[in-house]
């Protein structure tokens, strides 16, 4: 009786601390599972594309800064792709294109940044507050097996709440770590290169003849 009671007391511990690696209680009452930790090792990584759009009531919206970038020994390397205009008043995309190069500790850190996201599991609804102002911001990092995107369409500078989506499953990130995650990578990812397109575009739409219209003789 008494070594009955003994497991007895053992299984009720094992309840209330969330169950034995085996049991469906362990994933379930698991604070942070998915484990970014464990996910976002550098050595697991096939590739990064990170995007940084922006559409509004602008003559050079919409603006867009995309990069892929692949691993390599010493750097994780590849292309910036820029984009301004095509909506209002540049109705022809100005585009231009870099290649960058981010070392392999700035990549570390940014991993370490987004691994330390807080998030919990539910319907992404970003933070939208007024009119004429539309970021689009995604981090889309491919595995070995399968991908994890962090994205967020909310205004202000940190762009909070932000989305995760992993394993067919929506989280919401309601943190700036993703944004501080990017800015390890910033000094790398040639954000002067967009607003020199815009400061062109500038002046060309500056230096344009405005049309005046000529009078017609009244009959």
């Amino acid at each position: 009786m008494r070594l009955r009671a003994m497991l007895c007391q053992s299984v009720l511990i094992l309840f209330l601390l969330g169950g034995s690696a085996c049991s469906p209680l362990a994933s379930v009452l698991r604070p942070n599972d998915p484990r970014l930790s464990e996910i976002l090792q550098i050595s697991k990584i096939r590739s990064i594309q990170l995007r940084n759009g922006w559409d509004g009531l602008s003559p050079f919206a919409p603006t867009e800064a995309h990069y892929s970038l692949q691993p390599g020994a010493t750097a994780f390397s590849g292309q910036a792709n820029f984009s301004i205009g095509g909506n209002f008043d540049i109705k022809e995309p100005i585009t231009e294109t870099q290649n960058i190069e981010i070392p392999l500790k700035n990549i570390q850190a940014f991993l370490d940044k987004l691994a330390a996201c807080p998030f919990s599991e539910g319907e992404y609804q970003p933070s939208i507050e007024w009119t004429d102002d539309y970021p689009s911001l995604k981090i889309e990092i491919e595995l070995q097996t399968g991908s994890i995107t962090f994205y967020s369409s909310s205004q202000g500078t940190s762009h909070v709440p932000w989305a995760m989506y992993y394993n067919d499953k929506t989280y919401v990130v309601d943190s700036s770590a993703p944004m501080a995650a990017l800015a390890e990578l910033d000094p790398y990812l040639e954000t002067d290169r967009l607003n020199a397109l815009i400061n062109q575009a500038q002046n060309s739409l500056s230096h344009q003849p405005t049309s005046v219209p000529v009078p017609t003789s009244t009959p």
